[in-house]
């Protein structure tokens, strides 16, 4: 098992799971020799010991390390900020996505999640407008026009909208996707081969996520039946599992199962999830053609 994967399990296990996973972690590693992946963990593992071992040595360290991203993600904020000013200033309406959404909305504290990119979502008819307003500023911003990456119906992108929750950054408004929304694009979005970051970026979001009370099962099936990503959550939910160690969400999986799949989307999950060389020769056919037609609905 992974070095993170054993953080993982470190801070979303209980008992002597989770011991066991912190000790194992320990006897393999030094603080002062963790990889990108695993840093970004530890200020959840700081919280984690500091409920069940609030004596332990390297206790301090780890708050450090929690003070250290918290800052980071202050000087990735102000630039956030001016881009949202900049559009509401111009009526135009914005939607956090990725990282940015979860640091500021879904953790329970600014700090524990790591935040180094700017995503935001504009609605299709502002593009160009959002295009030429925000293109001279910081590299670190990514403008979609399309919330999911492989496209997304209309019908969705407007319950997603309307759904969607107020919030500030820096007293700016904004909004993120509804706990049951933010699973979804988490689970489709981050936990493919899209996605350059760490699998345990998402799963510790997507855990994050399913400790929600509020996360409306039927909500999470109705939409993935809609855009046709059943086979894509009941994948990332299997990969989460094996990850941990033990099982996630049997409430949802069971749920999923229930929904209809089909060879298509199972093709379009082969597609995404596999390298290039190693994808369904027939998913070359289905997948592109799949996202470009749910993309103009």
């Amino acid at each position: 098992m992974s070095l993170a994967r054993l953080l993982l399990r470190a801070i979303f296990l209980d008992g002597r799971e989770s011991m066991d996973a912190w000790h194992a972690w320990q006897a393999t590693t030094q603080l002062d020799d963790v990889d990108p992946e695993c840093y970004a963990l530890l200020p959840m593992l700081y919280r984690k010991l500091e409920r069940v071992d609030p004596d332990h040595p390297d206790l301090g360290r780890l708050k450090g390390v929690r003070r250290r991203i918290w800052l980071e993600n202050q000087l990735v904020l102000p630039q956030a900020a001016a881009a949202l000013r900049r559009l509401h200033s111009e009526g135009i309406e914005s939607l956090l996505l990725g990282e940015l959404a979860m640091g500021t909305a879904y953790y329970p504290e600014n700090g524990l999640r790591q935040i180094r990119q700017t995503d935001i979502a504009v609605p299709r008819g502002d593009a160009r407008r959002t295009k030429a307003l925000l293109s001279p500023m910081a590299s670190t911003l990514r403008v979609h026009t399309s919330i999911m990456f492989l496209g997304c119906p209309r019908e969705v992108e407007h319950l997603w909208w309307s759904e969607a929750a107020h919030v500030h950054i820096m007293d700016v408004p904004s909004r993120v996707l509804a706990p049951a929304d933010q699973l979804v694009h988490t689970l489709v979005s981050a936990g493919s081969l899209w996605s350059s970051d760490p699998a345990t970026w998402w799963m510790a979001d997507a855990l994050i996520l399913l400790a929600e009370s509020n996360v409306d099962i039927n909500r999470v099936v109705d939409i993935a039946r809609r855009l046709k990503v059943t086979a894509f959550l009941l994948d990332a939910l299997e990969r989460l599992r094996a990850a941990l160690g033990c099982p996630v969400a049997l409430n949802l999986i069971d749920a999923l199962r229930t929904a209809p799949t089909s060879l298509a989307d199972r093709l379009e999950l082969g597609y995404s999830i596999n390298s290039r060389w190693q994808r369904p020769l027939l998913s070359w056919f289905i997948a592109p053609p799949r996202r470009f037609y749910r993309s103009y609905t």
